[in-house]
Parts: structure tokens; sequence; C-alpha cells
């Protein structure tokens, strides 16, 4: 390393640009500003979170600028780090300059990377830079550690390094290396590591964003069915859907039943495994915050068909579910508002039996 540093010292002598010419700073502190960079720019990327390496849009960052770097690729983000690495190894190659920018450099590139790498691993939780007690623990620790680097490479060796033998050359100058080869294998195994857990599925058609609708997986026929929920903002109120969609493995598929029910939000599905159909209950109307909905729908697979008898008492927010052992669907729970706009929840639970006379089996709750 210091035989190119010399090099590069030499190349740039011989240029007509005064600003970057000699006297320079020693070897040991433009590689240490250098190598500090390079490891803050490496913890930006180890400190994102897993989601990142799947999609970059899930970028995290408190500096917006930064955040649009990281969220536009790896790839950006590392041609514009190369660039900056670039421009700091000859904006303190001379004695002058170095003066001015080599201590803050250092200071920034060193708090920020401990910083990142204390809330990744988790030591600390979100720490904004300079604030708290930690803060200014992390800031000190930089500081010893810069006053540490200084004067390991500036005060005077009773032996120089030429005259330390080959042991004492190869581990001063091959520790660098084998730093940036660390931080490079670090990043390099978050891009590639196998990854289970969430994945982003990208179906060709989608049922749009929405909030509080329902789903039931029917297992018969290997698809997923969701109806209803709130979309977007209309001004006054959201929008309430009604509008029922499958998912077969691969992709969303809307469906157009001839019946269906009317837009809520709230509501409750489950997958009635003996009768092969998806029962619907309840949901809040869009008419009125206190509008309940107390029936009971159940979706064949083509349409939806009201059952004739309603009851138990309208609600959202219930829970619904098939017990295998009793081969019902059960309701439970929910919630809905008096007239003073407050939530009243339910404590009853009720089962299903898929006769036209509605849940008659009522579950006592001790």
């Amino acid at each position: 390393m210091n035989k190119v540093m010399e090099k590069l010292q030499g190349w740039v002598s011989a240029t007509s640009l005064r600003f970057v010419s000699g006297p320079y700073l020693p070897g040991g502190l433009i590689c240490a500003a250098w190598l500090l960079a390079y490891t803050h720019l490496s913890a930006v990327l180890i400190a994102q979170p897993a989601a990142y390496w799947v999609d970059h849009s899930r970028a995290e960052s408190s500096l917006p600028w930064l955040q649009s770097l990281l969220a536009a690729g790896v790839l950006p983000y590392l041609l514009v780090g190369l660039l900056y690495l670039g421009l700091l190894w000859l904006t303190v190659l001379t004695r002058s300059l170095a003066l001015v920018v080599w201590l803050p450099v250092a200071f920034v590139h060193l708090s920020q990377a401990l910083t990142l790498l204390a809330v990744k691993s988790g030591l600390v939780g979100e720490l904004p830079a300079g604030e708290g007690v930690l803060g200014v623990g992390l800031g000190a620790v930089s500081a010893l550690a810069l006053g540490i680097i200084l004067a390991l490479i500036l005060l005077p060796r009773k032996k120089p390094l030429r005259e330390a033998g080959r042991l004492g050359r190869w581990f001063t100058t091959g520790s660098g290396y084998a730093w940036v080869i660390i931080w490079a294998g670090v990043v390099l195994t978050l891009a590639v590591w196998p990854r289970s857990g969430w994945m982003p599925l990208h179906a060709e058609h989608t049922p749009g964003p929405r909030s509080l609708s329902a789903i039931a997986y029917d297992s018969a026929r290997q698809r997923t069915v969701l109806f209803g929920g709130l979309s977007e903002w209309l001004g006054a109120s959201y929008a309430y859907k009604n509008d029922t969609w499958e998912w077969d493995g691969q992709d969303w598929i809307e469906m157009h039943p001839q019946t269906t029910p009317l837009p809520r939000a709230g509501h409750a599905m489950a997958y009635d495994e003996k009768r092969g159909v998806v029962v619907l209950f309840g949901g809040q109307d869009k008419s009125s915050n206190k509008s309940m909905f107390s029936d009971t729908w159940e979706w064949d697979g083509k349409d939806w068909h009201q059952m004739s008898y309603s009851y138990p008492a309208g609600r959202r927010g219930a829970q619904l579910f098939y017990d295998r052992e009793t081969q019902k669907v059960i309701l439970t729970g929910g919630f809905y508002y008096n007239s003073e706009d407050k939530p009243v929840r339910f404590d009853d639970s009720w089962a299903w039996d898929g006769k036209t006379n509605g849940f008659i089996f009522a579950i006592e709750i001790k």
C-alpha cells in the first residue's frame, strides 16, 4: 500500500495542480481516513433491514438524500461511494488541506459507523446523531480512537518501518487490505445470503391498497378468497369495497358473482371445511360508524348466497374460524359503537352449522 501511495503522490507532484502538491501527510493518516470512510459506507449497507436486500424501496436512513440513493439500488450506491472515496483520497493527500479536512472527516465517519453498528447489533435503540448520553459516549470513543491513531502514526519511532523487518511490514500493510476484504465480504454475504420468511410476490393483477378486508383459504379449491375492505380516501370518508378476489398462488383473479354482499369493512370470514364454503359475517356499513351488519353470507367459488336469518348482533372486528372437532364455524368477540360513539365490545361466542336459521348454538363463556 505504501508503494501505491508513493506512486500516486509522484503522479500528483508532476501535475500543475498546486493544491495537491506536497508536502504530504504520512501515508498512515491518509489510509486511516480512507479506511474509516470505507467502513462507514459499508456500515450503512450492513445496517439496512433484511427486506432492503429484496426490495430496495425499503431503504432506511435519517438523511433523505441518502435514503433516496439507497433506494436506487446497491450498485448506484457503490458507484457514488467509490467516487467519494476517490475524491477523499485526493483531498487528504496534502498537508495544508488535511489539517482542516482529516480530523472532521475521520471523526464523522468513525462515529457514524459505530452508531450504525451499535443499533444493528441491538446494543442500543434508534439513536439520533449527537443526542443523548449514548451519543456523547460514542463520540468520546471516536475521539479517543482518533487520538490513538494520530499518536501511533505521528509520534517518532525508534525503529522506522523499513527497518522493522518483513513480518512488521507485512502486518502494517496487509492489515489495511484485510480490513477492506472483510467488510466487502460482510456486505456481499448480506446481498446473496439465502433468506426465509416474507418474500415479495410480483403479481400481474392486484386488489389494490386496502385495509379492514377479510380473507379466508379454501382448502378444497386451493384458493384464497378476499372480500371488501376500505380503499382510497374520498375526502369525507374512505371508499368501502364489495369486490371479491381469489389468489391462485400466482396471481389475483377478480371474481364477478351475480350476487354480492353490500360494501363493508371489519367483517369476518372463515372456510367451512365440512360444507366447502367460505362464511362471511357482519362488518361495518359505509353509511355510518354506528351501522353494523349482522348478516351471514356463503361463497361457493362462483357466487355469494345470503343466509335467511341474521343473528347474532351486528358487529365489526369479530373473529371467525372453523372448529374441526365440532365441524362448525365459530364466531367470537367484536364491537360496535354506542350512541356516544364509544366502542362496546362483545364477549359472546356463537357456532354456525350452515342451516338457514343462523348461528343457533350459543357457547357460554365461563
